[in-house]
């Protein structure tokens, strides 16, 4: 049976994959911006880094064991702070960079949630 931390990063691997892949693919066809696979692929790292440690590790310490709770304001606050790091990082404004981290969040979600 795999460690907590062992579970993190292999979850910080799927996350990382796929919201790059998304941030990539709706840059490309959505948004009809050529993006470097480079630049999606530090869109899909760089946020992950930042905020998935919080979700795992600091979130849990403040919301105890109310799953429900926990879900809502990690997702959320997650969410909001990759919308100013994906607007930083790809030079765009907050509308587009909210709907990468609607999409690339919701994604990573519901096709982690299929590993687990």
């Amino acid at each position: 049976m795999a460690s907590y931390e062992q579970n993190f990063l292999y979850s910080l691997l799927i996350t990382v994959t796929i919201e790059s892949a998304v941030v990539y693919l709706l840059m490309r066809y959505l948004f009809n911006t050529k993006l470097e696979s480079e630049d999606a692929f530090m869109a899909g790292v760089l946020p992950s880094f930042a905020t998935l440690p919080y979700a795992w590790f600091i979130a849990p310490m403040f919301l105890g064991d109310n799953y429900t709770l926990y879900v809502w304001v990690s997702e959320i606050s997650v969410f909001i702070l990759e919308v100013f790091i994906l607007a930083y990082l790809l030079k765009i404004d907050y509308k587009k960079a909210t709907i990468l981290s609607f999409v690339a969040n919701l994604a990573s979600w519901g096709i982690g949630g299929l590993f687990w």
